[in-house]
């Protein structure tokens, strides 16, 4: 998409320089820019939205925070700028300033959440064609909120507010800060139970219409009685309606904002989690293609061959039992995250078996687990694995054997061999060491690692067995 080509410093620059031109010679003409204005807001928002691939949703949203931050935005600023260069306050010089502050502002505050939000609210990368087929949505969103805006500024200049400053009740309404707190806090609430409530999506749209009215209801009869500051009972309807038209513009702005909050925060667990069910499943299925792989049914199945062929019955039914024992382990503990330390031992020593068989005179295997620590917990394979990546990196020469210690201390398990390097160089991803930590670190357990110039070492953390029943 040449969207995607676009850099951010000419999107923002360039309507910044757009807002100041409009504002600036529409003023000198005494013509109504407002409606341009906001137009051209929406569409650097739907540029930047598309350019960064943010999804259909949260584009919306951001349409109705922008319009609503830039019109209290640009009046701040339209006041601060008039007092600091001694200009008058609806100077065409003035208001071109205003525009242009603001639209940089707007521009790269925008810019900033989606960079660090992340994916959060991204489409998927591989959907080429999501706004193609999403273009009327945007389009009818973007039409109903430059009519919200044309129906206001008609109210402002005929009809509510035609002989009171609009902004001066904006300004006041924010001024209230128990208000914004109470608004802010039950949409944080009430938002927050709905997302995590069962309920269908239409069913949620109602709630979320029906909070939105009676906030921004409550809100105006809360604000126009002067609550809870100042109570007045000298409230006519006309004032009532004033504070509901903000009302309305400042709920909408702080239910958008509570929204990619919490949408935020929900979108980084569930991808949290996707990523270690992620990380689960290929460890998993890098450790059972290890051994359905065809070099190891090759290996079993010649091992198997010359044990019968040698008449040695017994061994080669034991080294069956064995095979079907590796296989039947990684299958009974597939969905567990913890197992015994004495059954990982088991699985792991019937592993080595098999390995021996292969390797009689290159490979050696030494244990030295405390009784007391067989019932302290580990990550299901971890043991195994680390004897595996021994045997696949180093080698197994009888002159020169590879050597893997097994031991415990109580608090940790250490599986150390000694560094003998194969010639050959081998590609190692480390799937399943990264998945190891990754398991320990859901338990605030840390996986160490260490190598010098003789040793490799890996130490497991031994977890309580209490802490599986904190899960």
């Amino acid at each position: 998409m040449a969207m995607r080509n676009l850099k951010e410093v000419y999107i923002v620059n360039g309507f910044a320089i757009l807002h100041f031109a409009t504002a600036y010679f529409s003023a000198l003409a005494d013509i109504p820019d407002s409606r341009l204005l906001t137009l051209m807001t929406i569409l650097m928002t739907l540029i930047i939205c598309v350019r960064e691939r943010v999804n259909l949703e949260m584009t919306c949203l951001n349409f109705v925070i922008v319009n609503v931050a830039g019109y209290y935005l640009g009046m701040e600023v339209l006041s601060d700028s008039a007092r600091l260069l001694s200009l008058e306050m609806l100077s065409p010089l003035n208001q071109g300033i205003s525009s242009f502050i603001s639209t940089e502002i707007l521009g790269w505050v925008l810019v900033g959440v989606f960079r660090l939000s992340g994916n959060a609210f991204k489409i998927e990368s591989e959907d080429t064609h999501y706004w193609d087929t999403r273009l009327k949505v945007v389009v009818i969103v973007i039409a109903v909120i430059f009519g919200a805006r044309l129906f206001l500024s008609t109210v402002v200049q005929h009809g509510l507010f035609a002989d009171v400053d609009m902004y001066q009740v904006f300004h006041h309404f924010l001024e209230n800060y128990i208000l914004l707190l109470l608004l802010l806090a039950v949409n944080l609430f009430v938002e927050g139970m709905l997302m995590r409530s069962d309920m269908r999506q239409w069913q949620k749209v109602l709630c979320y219409m029906g909070l939105i009215i009676l906030l921004s209801a409550g809100a105006a009869f809360f604000q126009a009685f002067g609550l809870p500051f100042h109570y007045t009972t000298a409230v006519s309807g006309m004032d009532i309606y004033r504070n509901a038209v903000v009302a309305v513009a400042v709920e909408l702005a702080f239910f958008s904002i509570v929204y990619l909050l919490l949408s935020t925060i929900d979108a980084r667990k569930r991808a949290r989690l996707e990523r270690t069910q992620a990380q689960q499943v290929l460890f998993q299925y890098q450790n059972l293609k290890q051994q359905v792989n065809p070099h190891f049914l090759f290996n079993s199945l010649n091992i198997l061959d010359s044990l019968i062929l040698s008449d040695r019955p017994e061994d080669a039914s034991e080294y069956v039992h064995k095979l079907s024992g590796v296989y039947r382990y990684m299958l009974q503990n597939e969905g567990e995250k913890l197992v015994t330390l004495d059954r990982e031992m088991e699985y792991a020593m019937m592993y080595v078996d098999l390995l021996k068989v292969r390797f009689p005179d290159g490979l050696e295997v030494k244990t030295d687990v405390k009784e007391e620590d067989r019932n302290k917990l580990v990550v299901p394979c971890s043991v195994q694995l680390l004897v595996e990546n021994a045997v696949k990196h180093n080698s197994t020469v009888p002159s020169n054997p590879l050597v893997i210690e097994i031991t415990s201390d109580g608090t940790s398990l250490a599986v150390r061999n000694n560094y003998l390097p194969k010639k050959s160089t081998l590609v190692s991803h480390g799937v399943g060491q990264k998945y190891i930590s990754q398991q320990y670190s859901e338990w605030g357990a840390k996986v160490e690692v260490s190598q010098d110039e003789s040793y490799y070492t890996v130490s497991l953390p031994l977890l309580s067995p209490s802490a599986k029943m904190k899960k």
